[in-house]
């Protein structure tokens, strides 16, 4: 996945509906990763470009990072 593909994605949700990226994928797209404070606001400002914001709530502790279109 690149981040071409994450943003068509992203654009032809709905409001309310969600799209999850695998944290590997994740941190392939937002090095160095998931847990790395840059590599998340970089991924925070990337949703809400597209009119997202993330919601881990969806799946504590998991694998997957929850884009949730607003």
């Amino acid at each position: 996945m690149t981040l071409d593909d994450l943003s068509k994605a992203l654009d032809k949700l709905r409001a309310g509906q969600t799209a999850g990226i695998h944290k590997e994928v994740y941190a392939d797209l937002f090095p160095p990763g998931e847990s790395h404070h840059v590599a998340r606001g970089r991924c925070l400002a990337f949703a809400r470009i597209h009119q997202c914001r993330i919601d881990n709530t969806r799946a504590p502790g998991g694998d997957s990072i929850w884009f949730v279109k607003d």
